[in-house]
């Protein structure tokens, strides 16, 4: 990614111990708490990576060179990526977020997610991509009791339950909307646990509550 950058007069700069500037995007590593990832080994320079679901890269097979199909010159202005793909020939495969949503869930080989890692680069480099980042702990911390906020005034301000239910659906759609609309931005909130939040919150609060009314208890 770097080499090719290279050609836009982009360079990795060294800002200081805990962050990178490529172009016009600083570059801020993976902490122990990130977002949805707790606890993690964060040693190194990890970030994180927004996978592209569209065909990224265009497949040369090694037949085709030496067959000359395919002259090396139309390579030109391309970042180039030599690897296996093979699956019997190789062990070289994980499972990512683009098959996540196939049963039984498709594996790619590595030499695609390093593919999916130079297209990220390049793209936050040039600005043609926001890059991906999870908020600071306090803000998720934050983002989770606000929900769990909401969940209780839906409950204590409810006037019957089918308003009740009508209204903890919309802010269910709306929780997940927020949370979509932040995550094209490149910034990854906390959605399971916000959802679980206003959910709890709210039960919590629609429970049978004992109250004492002159020296008896009544059940709300």
């Amino acid at each position: 990614a770097l080499h090719y950058l290279k050609a836009e007069d982009i360079q990795l700069e060294t800002l200081d111990d805990d962050h990178l500037r490529l172009g016009t995007t600083t570059l801020t590593p993976l902490e122990t708490h990130s977002g949805g990832y707790q606890g993690i080994n964060a040693h190194g320079f990890q970030m994180l990576l927004s996978y592209n679901r569209g065909n990224i890269a265009k497949r040369v097979t090694l037949s085709a060179l030496l067959k000359r199909n395919l002259e090396l010159d139309t390579l030109e202005n391309y970042a180039v990526v030599i690897g296996m793909s093979d699956p019997s020939a190789i062990t070289d495969y994980f499972l990512t977020p683009l098959g996540v949503r196939q049963w039984p869930q498709n594996t790619v080989p590595g030499i695609d997610i390093h593919a999916q890692i130079i297209q990220y680069l390049v793209a936050v480099a040039l600005n043609e991509q926001s890059l991906l980042t999870s908020a600071p702990i306090w803000a998720d911390w934050l983002w989770i009791a606000s929900w769990a906020l909401i969940g209780c005034m839906l409950t204590l301000k409810r006037q019957g339950w089918p308003i009740w239910l009508i209204s903890l659906g919309i802010s269910m759609l709306a929780l997940y909307g927020l949370s979509w609309l932040l995550f094209t931005m490149g910034i990854w909130v906390p959605l399971v646990p916000g959802a679980m939040a206003l959910l709890g919150a709210s039960g919590l609060a629609a429970l049978p509550r004992k109250v004492i009314t002159h020296g008896q208890a009544v059940t709300e």
